[in-house]
């Protein structure tokens, strides 16, 4: 998946960027593409969760519900092996194809959701857990 990712331009994230980013930039939106899973642990503060078991079906909507209002995009899901990279792919994929490649970036966050919750788990940057914990 990973040189899959590299030829279409769609680097890896480190986690400690993407809090970076939280503190002075505004124009990213995060995309977690967890399903059952979306809460255990609780969630990237900010993020939106599209299920990976619909994202295909409903990619048009999506597109069209978030292009308009941001151009910078990190796709995760638990730990950012094959849900999250194959979102991302085929979110710009069909952005390239469908929008005349528009002017976006797509990233996967590294180490997905795990990585994340084992560095910045407890603090404002993590939106608690509604169901148990599993981490």
């Amino acid at each position: 998946m990973a040189s899959t990712l590299a030829r279409r331009g769609i680097p890896y994230l480190e986690p400690e960027t993407l809090c970076a980013w939280m503190q002075s930039r505004e124009d990213f939106q995060i995309m977690d593409v967890r399903d059952y899973d979306f809460d255990e642990g609780g969630h990237i503060k900010g993020a939106v969760n599209y299920e990976y078991r619909s994202f295909q079906n409903n990619l048009r909507e999506i597109v069209a519900s978030e292009v308009p209002k941001k151009r910078v995009f990190v796709f995760h899901c638990m730990r950012s092996q094959q849900r999250g990279p194959r979102c991302a792919l085929r979110f710009k994929t069909y952005i390239d194809e469908s929008l005349n490649n528009l002017d976006i970036e797509v990233y996967v966050l590294r180490g997905g959701f795990i990585k994340w919750y084992k560095k910045y788990g407890e603090t404002q940057y993590t939106e608690k857990a509604t169901t148990a914990n599993i981490l």
